[in-house]
């Protein structure tokens, strides 16, 4: 049987595990739309999350105890061992309180481009991380003139397979905005970065004043 203490240095290896997988779930819940899906992605992450830990955080706790045990100390013994866990989990709350995940921060990001100050309307889906694709959605409008600037930012040409709503696109209408798929003489435009595995498309009516913007990652 083991003893009292290695029982106890079996749950905090175990405490330090849960602290560090729960702000990745914590950071999951909050960069997507959807909470519980995003909380979903984190728990099936769970078991590869747990090798980095063995890595990264198991080392440390394992110093600690021998330490402790070879100075014969017990005070503070599992305040050091969680030390470095409680710092990723302060760290990644800090991070999305201080740089939270909005669409602005997002689309310049991911896209390198900028929201568009005339932008009214602003609808957007995102998912993605961990061993989920990232995929971002984005509807608005704005003036045409900040359109052509979005194209030029992201980089993008245009699609000569897009011809009409009937014609295929990699992305669906988000919720609670204009569906492009009425759009008549809307255009397409398009880029994908082979080094990074990114691919950009921006859907803008005819009058360039509706905006479609999808990114994401294979």
């Amino acid at each position: 049987m083991q003893s009292p203490s290695s029982q106890h240095f079996g749950l905090t290896l175990l405490l330090s595990y849960s602290i560090v997988a729960a702000g990745f779930f914590i950071d999951q819940a909050f960069r997507w739309t959807e909470a519980l899906r995003g909380l979903f992605n984190g728990i099936v992450f769970l078991f590869m999350f747990a090798f980095s830990w063995v890595l990264m955080f198991l080392p440390w706790c394992l110093a600690v105890y021998y330490i402790f045990r070879w100075r014969q100390w017990v005070r503070f013994r599992t305040h050091f061992a969680l030390a470095p866990s409680v710092l990723v989990l302060c760290i990644t709350v800090g991070s999305l309180i201080l740089e939270p995940p909005t669409p602005e921060r997002r689309l310049k990001q991911f896209a390198s481009a900028d929201m568009p100050s005339s932008a009214t309307g602003l609808r957007y889906h995102f998912s993605g991380g961990g061993l989920a694709d990232y995929s971002d959605t984005y509807s608005f409008s704005c003036n045409p003139s900040d359109t052509e600037r979005l194209i030029t930012q992201m980089r993008l040409e245009r699609s000569t397979s897009y011809n009409s709503p009937d014609d295929y696109v990699c992305f669906s209408a988000v919720s609670g905005a204009p569906d492009f798929r009425t759009w008549k003489g809307a255009t397409l435009y398009q880029r994908y970065d082979d080094k990074r595995g990114w691919f950009y498309y921006l859907l803008t009516s005819s009058d360039r004043t509706q905006v479609y913007i999808h990114t994401g990652c294979i």
